[in-house]
């Protein structure tokens, strides 16, 4: 997590130039360049709202006059919505994710105005620990669970996660997320659910990971939080089973006996399903078709008969398709702050799901 915050100076305007693309910015990153201070501010704040909402691994929200921005492990707090910070947000993205689709190569067309940021940056600590036990869940999930000290007397929320380190095929470092399906405090042992998707670095883990091999991780970490509803509605793909698991298992029962959520959740065919405790759950097989798309979901959930009083969702996957779920339930009735959502994978980039390579 990085935090952002100080005093501004605002120097005079400059001429608009070339935003670094983020192996650029990774070079100036290593080299140890502040790259809170290193041409931020290169549009007003509307933009790079916008900007920020288009790229799928990135949120900013907006509460009482400050604007949070959020990507993947950084979350920026800007005081009055600043601009220079949420610029700032998108520079430093760019540098610690150099594989990921560019955030900074773009042009702004608006002038430019240099300004000095004081910056703390704050990131977790990388923990270490153990695999001590691994078994196959479905063909293509497997629960590796792991040992940290670290994690002792952690009480964790449900859904939270971790951030392994790896090292794919060519001996890149990479980091790979992965929820927390069970936790035992006591113990300092977390049980993760990896979902096995073809030749790529957390599923090649996932798949050999043994006990006694040595593990490196950051978190927990996550913003899920429970809410309290008269019902709640899960819908999410494979990626996201251990999620949804964690969630219903951590509901409260109902008085009645009733199952405490509905759950809507698409994999490739019955082999994928797992037990979804305390919930009332439909399953979509999508067979051979691809995965990541809205139409096997959308129009089930759109048909699907709602408890009385007020619900609590929590869309969870491929992203486009968990925001094309977002306008289904705000269109049948369900607030915008009652609907969590969490993209998982996208449909153009590597992916959890398929295991393919971008397009």
């Amino acid at each position: 997590m990085a935090a952002i915050a100080g005093q501004m100076s605002v120097g005079p305007a400059e001429e608009p130039e070339q935003l670094r693309t983020p192996v650029a910015a990774q070079r100036r990153h290593d080299a140890g360049v502040d790259p809170v201070q290193d041409e931020l501010a290169h549009a007003g704040h509307d933009r790079y709202a916008r900007t920020l909402h288009n790229k799928s691994n990135m949120i900013v929200e907006m509460a009482d006059g400050t604007a949070t921005v959020r990507a993947h492990d950084i979350a920026v707090y800007v005081p009055d919505g600043s601009s220079v910070a949420l610029a700032a947000a998108v520079h430093e993205y760019g540098a610690r994710h150099a594989d990921s689709p560019a955030s900074l190569g773009r042009r702004f067309r608006r002038p430019v105005q240099s300004r000095s940021v004081s910056s703390p940056i704050r990131r977790s600590p990388v923990h270490t620990g153990r695999v001590i036990a691994a078994r196959q869940l479905t063909p293509r999930m497997r629960r590796v669970t792991v040992q940290s000290d670290a994690m002792i007397g952690v009480e964790l929320r449900p859904a939270q996660d971790v951030e392994l380190h790896l090292t794919d095929a060519s001996g890149r470092r990479v980091k790979r997320r992965y929820t927390i399906r069970a936790a035992r405090p006591e113990a300092g042992e977390l049980d993760l659910d990896v979902l096995l998707h073809g030749n790529w670095a957390g599923s090649t883990w996932g798949a050999t990971a043994a006990p006694g091999d040595a593990i490196a991780f950051q978190g927990p970490r996550g913003k899920l939080l429970l809410t309290r509803a008269d019902w709640h509605l899960l819908v999410g793909d494979e990626s996201a089973l251990p999620a949804i698991a964690a969630v219903c298992e951590s509901l409260p029962p109902d008085p009645s006996g009733a199952s405490a959520a509905v759950a809507v959740i698409e994999v490739q065919d019955a082999a994928d399903e797992l037990p979804i405790p305390r919930a009332e759950v439909h399953w979509v097989h999508r067979g051979s078709a691809a995965a990541g798309v809205p139409d096997r979901l959308v129009p089930l959930v759109e048909s699907l008969p709602w408890p009385p009083g007020e619900g609590h969702g929590y869309l969870m996957g491929e992203t486009r398709t968990m925001v094309a779920l977002r306008a289904v339930l705000e269109a049948r009735g369900l607030a915008h702050e009652a609907i969590f959502v969490k993209g998982y994978w996208n449909i153009g980039r590597p992916d959890r799901v398929a295991g393919r390579a971008p397009g």
